[in-house]
């Protein structure tokens, strides 16, 4: 998990499989709290669909095997 600045631990709480997220900027726990959208994340594997469901607008979502 690599992150620019921010947390995603509530993402995790919340339901959301994450398990490689890069975040350029800002707090993701707020901008999903505020149902605001997620600047940037690259999910390696897992599902964004709870976040949406929660509000958030994910801007850039990228989907890859990473090894």
């Amino acid at each position: 998990m690599l992150l620019g600045s921010g947390n995603v631990e509530p993402l995790v709480a919340g339901g959301a499989s994450v398990d490689l997220v890069l975040v350029g900027s800002g707090n993701v726990e707020a901008s999903v709290a505020r149902g605001t959208s997620v600047e940037l994340v690259l999910v390696g594997s897992g599902s964004v669909e709870p976040l949406v469901a929660r509000g958030a607008s994910v801007e850039l979502c990228w989907w890859a095997v990473v090894m």
